[in-house]
């Protein structure tokens, strides 16, 4: 998927979903090198939604801090996340 940087720009990523957040790599590699680039922390996450985006299809991680808008190369790889990421703030919840 890309994510949306503060300067407007898609950048490519390797995203991770772990118990309590969403890390991102700059590729595979760098996630096997443990060579973080970002990380999104679920525990405080008041929302996830799709959204549009002039970039193919779109979805946005609401945190109490910041919102973050990505973007998946196909509509089920963005329903899957969708889906993944509210049963992840679900569980961190309970």
């Amino acid at each position: 998927m890309s994510k949306l940087d503060e300067h407007g720009k898609w950048r490519k990523h390797w995203f991770v979903l772990c118990d309590t957040s969403l890390r991102y790599y700059r590729d595979i590699e760098a996630e096997e090198l443990n060579d973080l680039d970002g990380e999104i922390d679920l525990a405080s996450c008041v929302n996830v939604s799709d959204c549009e985006v002039e970039k193919n299809y779109g979805l946005q991680i609401q945190t109490k801090r910041a919102v973050f808008t990505l973007s998946a190369m196909t509509s089920r790889i963005q329903r899957n996340w969708v889906k993944l990421l509210k049963q992840a703030i679900q569980y961190n919840l309970q």
